[in-house]
Parts: structure tokens; C-alpha cells; sequence
């Protein structure tokens, strides 16, 4: 093994206990010390398992079968303990709770490093070091209940670093925090891996952060790596590829693609951020680009009294936490309503008023006329479907097929009157043939797309989704997205709480930004984000896309271009 290189794959073939299909085929890879790799793919296509098997817990801890090698710093993983290999390679879970051992963040940092045996004095250097790495010194004396996601996410990556390993490991570390702290991630192993020369291997959908920082890109599909190399080169030619499989590029590059493609002359370096975008503009010497701006999208208009009457809501948790204050809102039938917020700004506190789970502790909540405070959660549900933010919350049935009959038989609906629907929903969220599979023993992603399906089953008027999107790839987010866009042509009412800004701001009608228990932000989409572009404070909210439309067009708020297609249109003026 070469001396520069940290990690060596070879011929990796693997498979977990009890199945018959190899998760990982033929896996061979070399990354060299220092890199910042960059794993993507749609979900279900071996990531994590690839991930988990740098440190051992493939196959040490899961069992299963494995073949080739996997050499991490000369250690062969496979003859290794998990406990030695954790002094080279240190890895951060999806979920950061999943990795807290301890009360406390002081204690958690130390966690690792008093396992090893350590000097106090080396253990205290080392936590200290650890937190200034990733900005968290002043949360050190905090519990780890008291924190944010975002947080405790950061909280996680320290905990890895206290290890000193030559290797961190991160699956997907911004999958469940809100736009602001995936921003302070970013920034953060930017910052450590060029301090510090760490080698960082990471899984992510969210290219946007963390392609303009990765040196290496590593596309998988069905458990084999399809295709590696720099970012650029691989996007551009792999393009086609990443958006058949459920790969998004950036958009800023997916823009300069698009322009490419139509025979604009574009940078020869592919731009990745915005940063990058506006230096290409300052040179552009080839075909000229036409400043002309899209027409304004088609807002639903509404008849009619609002069927969502909210009047000075305000709620207090048990310990003294006000989640809401004073929210005042209506709703019309056939609205399209994005919600966005940092986690922790009462988003998901409002939605379990919608469907009459909370009460109002103060002011009224009034869906299809009916008061939650006196309505049953049951009469409400009939015509009010939800889907929490984590899938394993509702499912209660030992089958796909009973799970999505289970509100159905709950509503005396027959099943023959909803049969046919069942098999048509099956395969419109990618189920088809899961019948009778357990929910439990389905991926994140699809758990999230039965949950969806067993609401619409019985086809509600209003439609509440709370982080659709989680253990999505690009394929099924768009997949999703088009299930409610159709549904919403036909009239129902749809509320999305998402930190994907970029599917809000190509599907919602109207937009909420919710910040400290209130409604701060609210109104037509295009517009709203227009004001987030403005205010400097606000920019995590606001996608690059949109930052750069109102940098090069300065157009009125409700003429700002706002999606990929429409930035295409405004600077080619194609169609026009």
C-alpha cells in the first residue's frame, strides 16, 4: 500500500444476514491521505453500507458475508477490531442522537479519548482543540438535550475529532438540520480539513454545500461506483447519468449545463457556487446573454372562505419553551403552502395543531370550519392528512398492505371500494411488489412514501407533510413532488415543512418563514424569497440560484427568476 494513500478498497463484495443480494459489487477505490471525498447517489444504493465498512461495523458488527479487502492506514478491517480501527477512522452518523453516549458536551468529547486510556492532560487538550475546530467552545458547559439539531450534529463531529483519527467519516451529516446550520457545517470542515490536512470521506445529497470544498466525486448505483473523479469533470460528463439515477447537480451548475448544452459559450472551469458563477459572468465573451425575465408563475386563486382559520395562536411546552406566539393565518382551498424555518422555530408545533394532536393553549384553531379545541382528532383526520417528520412515528401494521388499509378499515371505508387505489398508489411512490413486506424493514426513504400513500388512500382535502423529504434521493424527491403538484391542479390543499428550498421554490403557491414562534415571512413564493435574497441575515433561507438572479437582474421582487428552468429562459430569452 502506498504511503500516501489512506484507504484502499478491492474486489468489496457484500451482503447482510439473511439476504441474497450483495449491497456492494466489486467496490475498488483509492483515496489518498488529505483528500475530501464526496460519495452521492439515489438511496438504497450502498452509501452508508460502503461508509460503515472503513471502520469495521461492516462486517464486525452487522454479521453478513464479505469478500475483498478493505485496508484503512495498512489495517485489513476484516482482521481488526472495530476498537482499533477507531483510532484511524471516526464516523459520524445520519442521526447524531444515535451517537450520544453521554449527558453532557464536555463529556461527550471526552467520551472517546477516555476510552483510550488516556492522560487527563491529553483529554482536556483534546476537547478544547476539538471544539474550537468545529465553533462549539461556548456550548462546552451545555446538556445535550438543551441543544438544537444543528447542534448536536456539530456536537457529534467534535466527539469524532477528540479521536485525532487520520479519517472522518460523515453519512449525510445535514439530512435532518435546517439551512442555516448545514451552512455552519460546511463552513466548519471546510475549515478543519484545510487546517488540519484531514482525510474527510462524506455521503450527501445536498451537493450544493460540499461540492465546491470536495477535491473528488464518486457516483454509486445499485452498490458499485459508476463513476469518480473531480466534480466538474464528472458533472459534466456524467450529467445525463446523475439525473437519470436520482443525482442533482448543484443548480448553479446545472444552470451553466443547461446553457452549455443550448450553445452558450460558458467557463471552462464549471462554476459550483454562487461565488464562482458571478466571476464566469465577468468574463463571458462568447454568445451573449439576454437579460430578459420570466413571466410571473401561475398562482392558484382560491374561492371562497378559507377552509385553515388560525387566530392568534400561541402554545407553551412543560418547562417553559413558547414554541408559538400569536400566529395569525387563513388558507384558502387549493393553496400550495411551503413553510420554512431553523429547527426548533414552531413549524412542527403549528402543523400538530392543524390536524388537532396539540390544543391551543391561547387564541383558535378552525380547519373545514371545525374548532380543534372541541373536534375529535378522528373527525378531523378524515378530511385532514398528515405525515410527521419521522416515518417510524406511523406505522403500526405488520404489512404494507395493512398499513395503507389501516385508516381506510379506521374510517369504514371498504376495501373494495379502495382497492383499486391501493394497487395505482403502490406504484406511484415506488412500492410496487412490497405488499407484504414489514414497514419496519423498509429504507427511511420508502417508510416516508408509505406513510404519504396511506394517507391519500382515503383522499383527504388537505394534505400536511413534515420533512417530505428525508432518506430521499433527487428521482423520489421529484417523484413526490409531482404526486402533490398533481393533486394540488386538482384542488387539494397542500402544507410542506421542508428545508429543501429548492423544491419549495419550484412547487409552493405561497411561503411561510417561521422564526422564534411566529410568522415573520408570508406570501407568494417568488416574492418572498425575493425579500430572503435582500437580507443579507437570511441568505441560509434563500437558494444561490436566487441570490444570484436578484445580483444579476435586480428585477422587481415578483419578476425575479426562481428556478433553474426560469433562469435558463431570463438569461437565453429561449421561448420568448
Amino acid at each position: 500500500m502506498n504511503k500516501n494513500t489512506i484507504v484502499e478498497i478491492k474486489n468489496l463484495r457484500y451482503k447482510y444476514p439473511n439476504s441474497s443480494e450483495w449491497v456492494l459489487k466489486n467496490i475498488n477505490l483509492r483515496i489518498m491521505r488529505g483528500e475530501f471525498l464526496c460519495i452521492a447517489g439515489p438511496s438504497g444504493c450502498g452509501k452508508s453500507t460502503l461508509l460503515y465498512s472503513l471502520n469495521g461495523i461492516v462486517p464486525h458488527a452487522t454479521g453478513g458475508l464479505v469478500e475483498g479487502k478493505v485496508i484503512v492506514d495498512s489495517l485489513d478491517t476484516r482482521k481488526h477490531s472495530i476498537y482499533e480501527l477507531s483510532k484511524i477512522v471516526a464516523l459520524v452518523q445520519q442521526n447524531p442522537e444515535n451517537q450520544m453516549r453521554t449527558f453532557s458536551v464536555r463529556d461527550e468529547l471526552a467520551f472517546g479519548p477516555e476510552n483510550l486510556l488516556l492522560p487527563r492532560s491529553e483529554i482536556l487538550d483534546r476537547i478544547t482543540w476539538a471544539a474550537k475546530m468545529v465553533d462549539i467552545e461556548p456550548l462546552l458547559d451545555r446538556e445535550i438535550r438543551e441543544l438544537s439539531g444543528g447542534q448536536k450534529q456539530r456536537v457529534a463531529i467534535a466527539a469524532a475529532l477528540s479521536m485525532k483519527p487520520e479519517v472522518l467519516v460523515l453519512d449525510e451529516p445535514t439530512s435532518n438540520i435546517d439551512p442555516g446550520s448545514s451552512i455552519e457545517i460546511a463552513k466548519n470542515l471546510k475549515a478543519m480539513h484545510s487546517k488540519t490536512g484531514i482525510t474527510i470521506i462524506l455521503a450527501e445529497h445536498k451537493l450544493d454545500l460540499f461540492l465546491p470544498m470536495a477535491n473528488r466525486l464518486c457516483i454509486m448505483k445499485e452498490g458499485e461506483i459508476v463513476c469518480d473523479g473531480d466534480p466538474r469533470s464528472v458533472l459534466i460528463r456524467y450529467r445525463d447519468l446523475l439525473l437519470e439515477i436520482g443525482v442533482r447537480p448543484p443548480e448553479i451548475s446545472e444552470l451553466f449545463l443547461n446553457l452549455t448544452r443550448a450553445g452558450y459559450r460558458c467557463p471552462p472551469n464549471l462554476p459550483l457556487s454562487l461565488e464562482e458563477a458571478l466571476e464566469s459572468f465577468k468574463g463571458n465573451s462568447g454568445r451573449p446573454f439576454k437579460c430578459i425575465c420570466s413571466p410571473s408563475r401561475d398562482i392558484r386563486s382560491s374561492e371562497g372562505g378559507p377552509i385553515v382559520e388560525v387566530e392568534n395562536l400561541s402554545y407553551v411546552y412543560p418547562g417553559g419553551f413558547k414554541a408559538l406566539d400569536g400566529i395569525n393565518l387563513q388558507v384558502r382551498a387549493g393553496e400550495f403552502v411551503g413553510i420554512i424555518g431553523n429547527n426548533g422555530s414552531g413549524k412542527t408545533t403549528f402543523l400538530l395543531h392543524l390536524i388537532g394532536i396539540l390544543k391551543p393553549q391561547k387564541g383558535k384553531v378552525l380547519i373545514f370550519g371545525m374548532d380543534t379545541r372541541t373536534t375529535p382528532i378522528s373527525t378531523i383526520a378524515r378530511r385532514v392528512g398528515i405525515v410527521f417528520q419521522y416515518p417510524s412515528q406511523q406505522l403500526f401494521e405488520n404489512s404494507v398492505r395493512d398499513e395503507m388499509l389501516f385508516a381506510p378499515r379506521n374510517f369504514g371505508i371498504s376495501e373494495e371500494t379502495v382497492a383499486k387505489r391501493f394497487h395505482d398508489l403502490l406504484k406511484e411512490v415506488d412500492l410496487e411488489g412490497l405488499d407484504e413486506r414489514h414497514p419496519h424493514s423498509l429504507s427511511v426513504g420508502q417508510m416516508k412514501r408509505l406513510n404519504l400513500a396511506s394517507i391519500l388512500i382515503y383522499d383527504p382535502d388537505l394534505i400536511i407533510m413534515d420533512e417530505p423529504f428525508l432518506g430521499q434521493d433527487y428521482g423520489h424527491i421529484r417523484k413526490v413532488m409531482g404526486i402533490l403538484s398533481e393533486l394540488n391542479r386538482r384542488g387539494k390543499t397542500i402544507f410542506i415543512v421542508s428545508h429543501h428550498i429548492t423544491e419549495l421554490a419550484e412547487y409552493a403557491s405561497r411561503l411561510l418563514l417561521f422564526e422564534g414562534g411566529r410568522i415573520i415571512e408570508d406570501g407568494p413564493t417568488r416574492e418572498v424569497l425575493g425579500r430572503l435574497s435582500d437580507s443579507e441575515e437570511r441568505h441560509p433561507f434563500c437558494t444561490p440560484l436566487c441570490r444570484l438572479s436578484r445580483i444579476l437582474f435586480g428585477k422587481k421582487i415578483e419578476e425575479a427568476p426562481i428556478t433553474v428552468d426560469e433562469m435558463f429562459l431570463a438569461l437565453s430569452g429561449e421561448g420568448h
